[in-house]
């Protein structure tokens, strides 16, 4: 009996890790964004509207918010601007290793 116990405890140590791994953590940041296919940018835009004799009508847009992403999914760059504006607020560029593994983070 002893003989079996120590064989299953080991195995059971080694597959319940495996078992216990979250597939989110394992998402893409394109897939993280609900997005789908081969996503090379992402922008968001910000806009004010006007009613006018009964119709909204849109403002000038300003980009809210742009990323960039690798061809395995990952964003490359993230760049925010200024609300109400064009002008670059902030930007992060990321840099990964071959197992899609963040090794660089440098924000601007």
């Amino acid at each position: 009996m002893r003989r079996l116990l120590i064989p299953l405890l080991y195995l059971l140590s080694s597959v319940f890790p495996l078992l216990s791994q979250n597939s989110a953590t394992d998402a893409t940041d394109v897939q993280r964004l609900g997005l789908k296919g081969k996503v090379e940018t992402f922008a968001e835009e910000s806009a004010s509207y006007v009613e006018y004799e009964g119709d909204w009508i849109q403002q000038t847009a300003f980009p809210a918010r742009e990323m960039v992403f690798n061809e395995r999914g990952y964003k490359t760059e993230e760049r925010t601007y200024q609300s109400g504006s064009s002008r670059e607020q902030r930007r992060i560029t990321y840099l990964y290793d071959e197992a899609a593994a963040l090794i660089e983070r440098s924000e601007y």
